[in-house]
């Protein structure tokens, strides 16, 4: 089995494979998506599924908490990728500082950024949207998964409990990127060192912001930790969430919010402005759909947690720039160009959901 999937791990992906029960492996495929570890596609005798390299929770037990959150929503009625265990009733194995599972495989379609920004015009898809992860989380919010809780404050999202932990780190990798100038991804670098004092100024905002809102005093549940486009699968007229790495316990609308509305096509040109009128569509949905009504103080939250999907966006890139081929600096230095035009476009309007609810 020495496909392309094989040869960019040093794990021997064939005896990982040899735990299952799933017949004979005909071929396996790299996936796109993430920022990480890509995902193997794995087409064998019983079916197609997905190998995948977990860097956040790395041991069986972190890794439990993972697993069963996803058993216990399928449990009831929830379509999301279920966790295959081994024939000896494992959820996986650790291997070399990643444990590796392997998932059922969501059929549907993602949509492109650019396919998204099309049908994000439609109120309809987006009320559905926002209603769809409202019953998301208020299943999530009963759900008592087993294993180790605990998600380090230095991984995606933002755990604004942890904040100043999370600034101090940012400001630590940008010091080594400022004097590493050995990376590949020359227009990244430069970007975020060019930006850099703007980039402050926008954390200062954030800080103060979180401690005006009382944020840390919001309730906390069990949620999905990456609701974006890109982990959004379609399929006959509904919608799952794939790729639960992320999951913790959270704030609902932070999560909520995601990258919904706030990220275009990279080759959009000028690019988009916050558009207060979407998000409160989304949200609009997301009321209707939802069994506990969004408080004042959570609406009041909503641009602000909108202003920090960016920072948390610039804080991953950054993470993973010492690794970035050259082949895509240019895209991510774009990227990271609109996250910092999108928080100039947040932080120059005074935005209050309250009062348009």
């Amino acid at each position: 089995m020495n496909t392309p999937a094989c040869r960019q791990t040093a794990l021997p992906i064939a005896n990982i494979l040899a735990d299952y029960d799933i017949g004979e492996v005909y071929d396996l495929e790299l996936l796109e998506g993430g920022m990480f570890l890509k995902p193997i596609s794995v087409n064998s005798a019983t079916g197609k599924y997905v190998l995948r390299a977990h860097r956040f929770r790395t041991t069986e037990e972190e890794f439990q908490f993972q697993a069963e959150t996803l058993e216990q929503l399928g449990a009831r009625g929830f379509r999301c990728p279920q966790v295959v265990r081994t024939r000896n009733g494992a959820w996986g194995r650790s291997h070399d500082g990643v444990f590796w599972a392997l998932h059922e495989y969501v059929h549907g379609h993602l949509y492109t950024w650019r396919e998204w920004l099309e049908r994000r015009s439609d109120d309809d898809f987006l009320a559905d949207i926002g209603k769809g992860v409202a019953k998301l989380h208020d299943a999530l919010r009963s759900v008592e998964p087993g294993g180790n809780s605990n998600f380090s404050q230095f991984l995606p999202p933002i755990q604004f409990q942890f904040l100043d932990d999370v600034r101090q780190q940012w400001q630590s990798d940008l010091d080594d990127l400022q004097a590493n100038g050995s990376f590949a991804t020359r227009a990244s670098r430069e970007v975020l060192i060019a930006r850099r004092t703007e980039i402050e100024r926008h954390w200062d905002d954030l800080v103060k912001a979180t401690t005006a809102l009382h944020i840390c005093e919001l309730p906390r549940q069990v949620v999905h930790g990456d609701v974006s486009p890109v982990n959004i699968v379609f399929a006959d007229g509904a919608f799952a969430l794939i790729d639960w790495d992320c999951v913790h316990f959270g704030n609902r609308l932070y999560d909520a919010l995601g990258d919904i509305q706030n990220r275009g096509p990279v080759e959009l040109v000028p690019p988009t402005e916050f558009n207060a009128v979407e998000v409160q569509k989304y949200l609009g949905g997301y009321q209707n759909g939802t069994e506990r009504q969004l408080s004042d103080l959570e609406l009041r939250c909503v641009s602000v947690f909108c202003f920090a999907r960016q920072l948390e966006d610039l804080r991953q890139r950054v993470t993973v720039l010492p690794t970035l081929s050259a082949a895509n600096d240019e895209e991510y230095a774009a990227l990271m160009e609109r996250r910092i035009g999108m928080m100039r476009s947040i932080g120059k309007n005074a935005f209050e959901f309250s009062d348009i609810m």
